[in-house]
């Protein structure tokens, strides 16, 4: 097997005409030496992700057809990726998608990269709030961006009409690109706000959210990757909890009797998110923890 990338730097490859089309065994290679900044294991992964997004093909098709070919197009649109990803663009923001919950989101530096862990804040709602599966709700998908959430919430709960909220217009535009793609315009929608200023006296079944909780002390240990991401979606002010402040008291004034509040939270928030909560005079509160066994999702509900 000719290894057409071997020896060259990024430089070289930039002007080098492949002479023929290049092997996946061979891009993968070259990928891999291209992001050895990253570090072994993530190279590795980024590679992988990326090769298989331009080749359109799956990853276990590295190992069983390295030899394979794959067309000048593709080999160029992967060496474009592995540039972005060179400078620590973050893999989602690379290829414009990332997954959450059964869907592929389109997603872009105007939004926040959906994690697993909200995975979580969606499992818990689904299995507290007690609301059936063809029930008729009012949700709220609040800080949307994407609309991971409220997307999945609303593909779980078919009846369900979800508000989205978030204060980007940016992030707006592409959450409506995948609301369209998920087909569920019909039952949808959006609102560009700061919090509750544009509600008036409207109200919600429950009001679910990933607000920014990062605190000022956590930016100095972030990896570089999440300054790419909206500091808006991020920045949760001194201490992290600015948000909270807010949203804990003026939610209740937007959820109907029994309503649930779900709101995502950062590391060593959940002690004092649980006494504003119990001090707003909220109910069956509950925390739950994520794979690292770290409190992360907290739910509490209002009277009825």
């Amino acid at each position: 097997m000719k290894n057409h990338f071997a020896g060259l730097t990024e430089k070289s490859y930039q002007a080098q005409e492949l002479s023929t089309p290049p092997s996946l065994g061979d891009l993968l290679s070259w990928g891999q030496s291209e992001l050895k900044v990253l570090g072994e294991p993530e190279a590795q992964t980024s590679a992988q992700w990326l090769l298989a997004e331009a080749a359109g093909i799956k990853r276990s098709q590295f190992y069983l057809e390295s030899d394979r070919e794959i067309s000048r197009e593709q080999a160029n649109i992967f060496k474009g990726f592995i540039a972005k990803r060179k400078k620590r663009m973050p893999l989602a923001y690379v290829v414009g998608k990332a997954y959450f919950w059964n869907e592929t989101l389109e997603v872009g530096p105007e939004c926040l990269i959906p994690r697993p862990e909200t995975e979580i804040l969606v499992e818990k709602f689904i299995e507290c709030s007690g609301f059936r599966t063809n029930q008729s709700l009012s949700l709220m998908d609040l800080c949307a961006g994407s609309g991971a959430i409220g997307i999945a919430l609303a593909q779980h709960f078919i009846k369900a009409q979800v508000t989205f909220l978030d204060v980007s217009y940016e992030a707006l535009q592409i959450l409506k690109r995948n609301l369209k793609r998920c087909h569920l315009l019909g039952r949808t929608q959006i609102i560009c706000s700061d919090l509750f200023k544009a509600l008036g006296h409207l109200k919600w079944h429950a009001i679910i959210c990933n607000p920014p909780y990062l605190a000022q002390a956590d930016w100095q240990d972030v990896e570089p990757e999440i300054w790419q991401e909206p500091r808006q979606a991020l920045n949760g002010g001194q201490d992290g909890l600015d948000f909270y402040r807010q949203v804990i008291c003026s939610a209740k004034d937007s959820l109907a009797a029994g309503g649930w509040l779900a709101l995502e939270m950062g590391k060593g928030q959940s002690d004092i998110l649980r006494r504003w909560l119990q001090r707003g005079g909220y109910e069956s509160i509950q925390c739950f923890k994520d794979y690292a066994g770290i409190d992360r999702v907290i739910l509490a509900q209002v009277g009825v």
